[in-house]
């Protein structure tokens, strides 16, 4: 039983994870390299060594007076051990190992219900479904206004597929609690000396394990976890990829605005709160700093290109828009995703269609479309600082429906909108091979040249509404195509979500929603004008590109991420002065951390910390990729395959077709 434990050791949660039990003669056998790569994979501790501070108890004593400690449990590193508890009892020679976690069971909620997609590929529930949504159109469409009414027809389908699946779910239980109690009967035959055959026994093991396997492959799916084949065993390799992928939306404790750190789930979702807060209020800015930044921009839409915005919305598109969002993501509120829109097109295509047309005309979205559900990711750093999660907002697909819709036609006037400096929407390449060929012609030329990385911090979560409206006009952009971007902005809310635990509304006046396709052209759209300022900026040079007829080549960018390629003296304290400006015009903040300089050949040996910014001596690093005249090759390529090389090597332990 010890051994079988050890082959293929299953956890299906994101919560702590507690393993306790005998764990006799184990640090005798090879085993115990098992038992140490198991607490290594799953990040767990020995709880009761831990308490007694290192102090090694004895859990069983021989009639000899032998002492050993044989009995563990083990807990995930971020539970906290209140109390540990070891004590003699009368019906064994192993002593009671009792562990008191004070965090342990209030520490998560159940989060936001969202369909299981699975559930749409069965006979039995796409028909109830079907039924239940046409009774609700029947009754919907007779009205004068659906807006209001699509949000009680979500809570309605919500609830009614909840109800299917606690039968479907007591089902599966009751068939896992019959295939136990066949096992528990072997066995208690077995222990009263009747005689049962081992075929027997194998074969009700066999039926439990494919019962739980079952159950796992369900779990992973729904985790989506990549290259699981269908004939796969639940290896321990997946859960180990679901514990790591989940405990990167875990969090322990919390740094709050004080310097306190909070471990409480209630604390900590009051913390998060008042952070957010605080980031999606609106910021002072200086209006006539803002304005003569706006006086920069040059870009016109031309009038055709103005008319392909304004073209009324069709089912077609609402229809073209839902195929091309990507299946798999988790949705919003309502707990419909892509996948049931999808399935039930033909039905509720006419309803989301009425809900458009009532959305931009009354200029207010319904309430499931404004309120988005602000979870965290992790990034690097302190995982107790808060600047170092990523907020993604959880949307509901008739949002994202209409903001990849209008997304879509942004995305084709672009071109007219944001110059070559601006590599996001284009190709990311294209910025790394102007970053290249600039550093190669510097040392080949024996150019002077400073490379200056400039970050925003929390760029998405920063942009003034007001300046990013006026933005848009001043390009030319349409009233009418403003006001519809307007409208998907117009009183949203958002909730956070700490380890399954929402907190309250929050109205969000600044900020474009993570998380969203549309978000990323409006924000290449809000940092133009402070590219085209340090562009045509003047008293600044940059590197004069061979052949170009006296073209410079200054800044590149990719979204917030702005490298700046100067080549005189005063030009940075010039760069440095506009970006003030765009701080204080707009109520963006720079992110000074991750700002830096770095000096090429001529000015190679310099040391000078300009404006604060941190000097790097190490090859450059942009987007991830190093620079480096000789060993490019070597610093970005030698660590990836070492790293592709290492997971094909755990893959030769999978059954792969």
């Amino acid at each position: 039983l010890r051994s079988d434990f050890f082959k293929d050791p299953v956890c299906l949660t994101n919560k702590w994870i507690v393993i306790g039990g005998d764990f006799n003669s184990i640090s005798r056998t090879r085993r115990a390299s098992q038992l140490n790569l198991l607490l290594s994979q799953f990040g767990l501790f020995d709880c009761a060594f831990r308490e007694a501070k290192g102090k090694v108890r004895a859990t069983w004593r021989s009639a000899q007076g032998t002492a050993k400690h044989l009995d563990y449990v083990f807990a995930s590193q971020g539970a906290l051990v209140e109390k540990a508890v070891v004590q003699p009892v009368g019906f064994s020679d192993h002593a009671q190992v009792e562990i008191h976690f004070p965090h342990l069971n209030n520490q998560f909620g159940r989060g936001v219900w969202k369909l299981n997609t699975e559930t749409l590929k069965e006979a039995e529930y796409r028909q109830y479904s079907r039924v239940l949504v046409i009774t609700l159109m029947l009754k919907i469409l007779t009205l004068n206004a659906v807006n209001g009414w699509e949000d009680r027809k979500k809570k309605k389908i919500r609830g009614e597929s909840r109800a299917y699946f606690l039968v479907r779910l007591k089902r599966e239980w009751q068939k896992g609690r019959k295939l136990q109690e066949e096992l528990n009967s072997l066995y208690s035959q077995c222990n009263k000396g009747t005689v049962v055959s081992l075929e027997a026994i194998s074969t009700a093991k066999a039926k439990l394990r494919g019962y739980y396997e079952q159950k796992a492959k369900k779990y992973l799916f729904r985790a989506h976890v990549e290259y699981l084949q269908a004939h796969e065993t639940c290896s321990s390799f997946f859960f180990c990829q679901i514990w790591q992928r989940q405990s990167q939306r875990v969090l322990a404790g919390i740094q709050t605005q004080l310097g306190r750190i909070v471990p409480g789930s209630g604390e900590m979702l009051e913390a998060v709160r008042n952070y957010y807060k605080f980031l999606f209020s609106q910021k002072p800015v200086d209006e006539l700093m803002g304005t003569t930044l706006l006086d920069n921009i040059v870009a016109q839409i031309p009038k055709k290109a103005q008319e392909h915005l304004e073209v009324p919305i069709s089912l077609k598109e609402l229809g073209d828009a839902l195929l091309s969002m990507k299946l798999g993501k988790v949705p919003g509120r309502d707990g419909l995703p892509t996948e049931f829109y999808r399935r039930f097109w033909d039905v509720v295509g006419a309803l989301l269609m009425q809900v458009t047309e009532e959305v931009f005309h009354g200029k207010i979205m319904s309430d499931s479309m404004r309120e988005g559900i602000l979870t965290l990711l992790e990034k690097k750093g302190d995982k107790t600082s808060l600047d170092n999660w990523r907020p993604l907002q959880l949307l509901c697909a008739h949002y994202m429906i209409l903001a990849r819709i209008l997304g879509r036609r942004l995305k084709k006037v672009m071109v007219f909108l944001v110059q070559g400096n601006q590599s996001c929407g284009r190709k990311i390449c294209w910025n790394l091979q102007l970053i290249r060929d600039t550093l190669e012609w510097v040392e080949d030329r024996k150019l002077p040249l400073m490379l200056v990385n400039l970050d925003q911090n929390k760029a998405f979560d920063r942009v003034n509404h007001a300046v990013l409206w006026e933005t848009l006009r001043r390009m030319g952009v349409s009233e009418k195509f403003v006001t519809w971007l307007q409208t998907l902005y117009r009183k949203v809310e958002t909730r956070v979500c700490v380890n399954g635990r929402l907190g309250r509304r929050k109205l969000v006046k600044c900020g474009v929603r993570q998380g969203c396709s549309l978000s990323p052209l409006l924000y290449i759209v809000y940092v133009e004008p402070i590219l085209e300022r340090i562009q045509k900026g003047p008293g600044m040079r940059g590197v004069l590109v061979p052949g170009s007829g006296g073209h410079e080549v200054k800044v590149g960018a990719y979204l917030d991420d702005i490298t700046l390629f100067l080549s005189t003296e005063g030009s940075l304290p010039r760069e440095l002065s506009i970006e003030k400006g765009f701080a204080k015009g707009t109520g963006s903040m720079s992110n000074k951390s991750k700002n830096t300089i770095q000096y090429y050949r001529t000015w190679r040996d310099r040391t000078e910390a300009i404006g604060g910014l941190t000097v790097m001596t190490t090859p450059a690093r942009v987007l991830g990729v190093q620079f480096h005249k000789e060993s490019m090759v070597k610093l970005n390529w030698e660590e990836r395959l070492r790293k592709v090389k290492e997971k094909l090597g755990r893959w030769q332990t999978r059954s792969l077709s």
